[in-house]
């Protein structure tokens, strides 16, 4: 059998496979050793440098000292370092990178799909640096990177810059963008740029602390890409600005060196703070529009648009805020938005002119006062009423600042409803006004309420310190008395005003507001059914001027149920702090009832003046004169004094007197009270006379009289005294005293005097002297001379012919005692004389009284002389002693007291 041998050929490719096999084998188990032993396989990174440089990935080829590969399949290179084509310096360099090989697309064979890099640092090129020179610029650096046929993409991206942390992605489309004009270097150029100017940035807005950036690069355009950046920082700090928690949010257009914003930058802060202008804002945000990104790099302010949950100026408080700022020029700065104050929306606008410093602002809504009071210092809350605004308050102003924020104008207009000051409530206010210069003016302030309405205008000078007002309205004045300066309330203190009725008040106020007594105020009332010191006013005109420590008040023009007044009323008082007066000065007129003019005067002067007369009619009275209120301030006791006219305009009554007119001047004060040129009407007669009354204290008044009495009507005049009442009948003739009615026709004349002083309290002590005569052709016929008329109308004769018709006394009183030092009855014929005393009080007698029957015959060849002659020792036996009292008196002849006279 022949035996089959193998072709040669077949043998060596036999060999060579097993031999192969082997070889893997053996290499297969070095592997397995080193991966066993070392956990990788070590592989030679010369060949793989030098792959890398012959296939660059888009124009980057990599380079490390080692590499190893790994169980799954990855190769991690040590120390290795990325370049830009054949420059010498690395872009990148890293402490490790783990590479992962793969089949990208439709391209055959293993390509780099993927690269993980830590521990890097990136270099700037030293074209790109600020100094020129390669340096790191940004260290710390993790990537992920992935590899696809048309573009580069970082996963993850982490590296650190100073204290900046940097966190982000990059996808950077290659191919597709391509061109037989661009440059795959426009990219990394732009990148490079757009580092540089950030450094060159960073050492004037290095404001940021730890700041974290992230990121999301992408490749857009052959020419641009677009970049999305979030910042935050735990702070921000600088001179003029601080925040907590700022977060900025940029969506970047890079294009060549030039950076645009694609959408407006966002930028936050949780607490704002700017210390030179007192201004906090919690939870503050910005936003800069796209074309404006270039004005803020070039330290210019761009148009922000700007809102917060809350911004704090100053002692106010804003909610809600939201402005936007246009800076539409380097001359200008314009400010326009909105924001809620304590619930109320007000719009803003304002203008900053940087070059001459000054700025113009108009705002405009809603305000809510209570809020803003809440704010004022104490100090000014302390000279306030009581305010309470139920509505918020509508306004607008218009405002500018000139250098150094101050201010140099301000126009405004407001109106609110329902607003309660003190106890007072407003239906509405509104006021329009300005200031400029430090002068405030206020043209038109409007209060309502009800039925009333005040208008006033208001010019303030503030470097001045004078204030100027005029105001009118139809109100109740009283009620506003704890809303105004204390004067208002003095000057219609002893008003009272009806509900329904309102009174027109204008008035004008020049006011040093420094100064208590630098203000001057001059007014006119005209009042609608009121009452002064409880004296009724239909109507009446009072004129107001003076200052805080002295208010005059004319009054005229009166209307009154109870008469009319007019006259000027002067209130002092002092600087002192004491709210009362000093005094009152009175210089008034009167034709009031008793009741009214009590009421007007006081009660207290009313009874120094002409409080001992009751009036039937509307006495006139004038007074002038100053009452000061000890009670407040002793050092004026005792200054009180005044000055009077008084006229009774009709019958009067003075202790019970009748009189029939009475005109009087006089003078009070405390110590003494004065009447001189006392005219009255007493029993159809003339009177006259004078009074001087003086306090004494503890001890009741001492008065000095002196009256005079001409022709009054005798009978009249007597029975009308009241001392007499118990007597007048004794002044009847007996026919009258029968008939029951009073004499008619001629009845007799009196004149008297009397000079006399005493205590007030005991007429029957006052001492003085007096006379007194008597007219009256009856005059023997009456009661008064008792027993005595019956005697002479039993005479032989006939009463007749013994007929009296004069009497005249001249007295003196003391110690309740009237002396009659000489008493004298004439007749035509008759005459009694009598001397002796009587008591005022008990009207008891002791008098010794001579008729001498034909005592005043003188003519010699009259026959009645001669009978005279014949029966003159019986005048011997008519001289009686006069007892009793005038009620009961008690004849008795010093010869025979038993006899002579009927009765007896």
């Amino acid at each position: 059998m022949v035996k089959n041998q193998k072709s040669p050929i077949l043998w060596f490719i036999s060999l060579f496979i097993r031999l192969f096999l082997l070889l893997l084998l053996s290499l297969q188990c070095v592997a397995l050793v080193c991966e066993f032993v070392y956990g990788y396989i070590p592989l030679p990174p010369k060949q793989i440098n030098e792959y890398f440089a012959s296939h660059p990935l888009e124009d980057l080829r990599i380079e490390a000292k080692n590499y190893q590969l790994r169980l799954d399949g990855k190769v991690e290179a040590q120390d290795l370092a990325l370049f830009k084509e054949a420059n010498q310096k690395p872009l990148i360099k890293a402490e490790s990178a783990l590479l992962h090989w793969g089949m990208r697309g439709s391209e055959r064979g293993l390509r780099l799909v993927g690269c993980i890099i830590s521990g890097g640092t990136l270099y700037q090129p030293a074209i790109y640096s600020p100094d020129g020179m390669h340096r790191p610029l940004l260290n710390n650096i993790a990537i992920d990177l992935e590899f696809e046929d048309d573009s580069v993409r970082a996963n993850a991206i982490c590296a650190k810059l100073d204290n900046w942390i940097l966190r982000g992605t990059v996808d950077i489309a290659v191919n597709r963008f391509q061109t037989n004009t661009l440059e795959d270097t426009d990219l990394l150029d732009s990148f490079y740029k757009l580092a540089s100017r950030i450094q060159k940035q960073q050492a004037d807005h290095n404001y940021l602390t730890n700041p974290t950036v992230t990121f999301n690069l992408q490749r857009t355009t052959a020419e641009a890409a677009h970049l999305e950046l979030h910042i935050s920082s735990p702070e921000i700090k600088s001179e003029q600005i601080g925040s907590d928690r700022v977060s900025i949010d940029l969506s970047l257009r890079l294009q060549g060196d030039q950076v645009l914003l694609a959408e407006p930058a966002l930028i936050t802060g949780q607490n704002v703070r700017m210390p030179a202008y007192g201004v906090t804002a919690e939870e503050a945000s910005c936003s800069i529009r796209p074309d404006e990104i270039h004005r803020l790099l070039q330290k210019q302010l761009p148009r922000i648009k700007f809102c917060a949950q809350r911004l704090m100026l100053a002692e106010y408080t804003l909610e809600y805020p939201t402005f936007e700022v246009t800076g539409s020029s380097p001359e200008r700065l314009e400010v326009c938005g909105s924001t809620s104050l304590y619930g109320c929306v007000s719009r803003i606008k304002a203008t900053y002119f940087p070059e001459e410093q000054r700025s113009e602002i108009a705002t405009s809504g809603e305000l809510h006062p209570n809020r803003i009071i809440e704010l004022l210092p104490a100090s000014i809350l302390k000279n306030l009423p009581l305010l309470d605004f139920l509505d918020a308050l509508d306004y607008s102003a218009k405002v500018r600042l000139n250098k150094n924020e101050k201010l140099e104008y301000i126009g405004f207009t407001l109106q609110t409803n329902r607003v309660k000051a003190g106890d007072v409530h407003f239906d509405h206010i509104q006021a329009k006004g300005e200031h400029y210069k430090g002068i405030i003016k206020v043209p038109n302030l409007e209060v309502y309420r009800n039925d009333e309405y005040a208008k006033a205008s208001i010019k303030i000078d503030t470097q001045e310190h004078t204030a100027h007002i005029l105001a009118n309205g139809r109100i109740q004045p009283k009620e506003y008395g704890s809303l105004l300066p204390t004067w208002w309330g003095h000057i219609f203190k002893d008003f009272t005003f009806h509900s329904k009725a309102l009174t027109q008040a204008n008035f004008a106020i020049n006011s040093a507001y420094l100064r208590q007594a630098g203000t001057r105020f001059y007014g006119v009332v005209k009042l609608n059914d009121a009452t002064y010191s409880k004296v009724p006013l239909e109507k009446a005109t009072v004129q107001v001027n003076g200052n805080p420590l002295h208010i005059q008040l004319d009054i005229s023009q009166v209307q009154s149920t109870e008469g009319s007044f007019a006259g000027t009323i002067d209130l002092t008082r002092r600087q002192d702090g004491i709210p009362s007066l000093l005094a009152l000065h009175l210089d008034v007129e009167t034709e009031l009832s008793i009741d009214a003019t009590r009421h007007l005067v006081g009660e207290l002067l009313y009874k120094r003046t002409v409080g001992d007369f009751t009036f039937t009619g509307r006495p006139k009275i004038q007074l002038d004169g100053s009452s000061y209120f000890s009670g407040r301030y002793p050092e004026f006791k005792g200054k009180s004094n005044f000055s009077f006219y008084a006229d009774s305009a009709g019958s009067l009554e003075y202790n019970h007197a009748p009189l029939e007119y009475l005109t009087l001047n006089g003078y009070s004060d405390d110590r003494v009270t004065q009447l001189r040129n006392i005219s009255f009407g007493y029993a159809q007669g003339l009177g006259n006379g004078s009074v001087d009354i003086t306090s004494r204290p503890g001890r009741a008044g001492f008065a000095c009289v002196e009256v005079n009495l001409i022709e009054a009507d005798g009978q009249s005049a007597i029975q009308n005294l009241p001392a007499l009442d118990q007597i007048e009948d004794d002044f009847q003739t007996p026919e009258e005293a029968r008939s029951g009615s009073s004499a008619g026709g001629d009845s007799g004349l009196l004149d008297a005097q009397l000079h006399a002083c005493g205590p007030l309290d005991d007429p029957y002590r006052f001492t003085g002297e007096g006379r007194f005569s008597i007219r009256d052709r009856d005059l023997g016929t009456i009661q008064l001379l008792g027993p005595l008329s019956i005697l002479l109308q039993g005479t032989v004769l006939g009463f007749t012919s013994f007929e009296l018709n004069k009497m005249s006394a001249e007295f003196l009183v003391q110690d309740g005692i009237a002396e009659f030092t000489e008493l004298l009855v004439n007749g035509p014929i008759t005459r009694i004389e009598a001397n002796g005393s009587m008591a005022l009080e008990s009207h008891a007698l002791d008098m010794r009284v001579a008729v001498q029957l034909f005592g005043n015959s003188t003519d010699r060849n009259n026959p009645i002389t001669r009978i005279t002659d014949i029966i003159s020792p019986l005048s011997t036996f008519l001289r009686f002693d006069l007892s009793g009292t005038l009620e009961k008196q008690r004849w008795r002849s010093i010869f025979d007291p038993r006899k002579l006279l009927p009765g007896i």
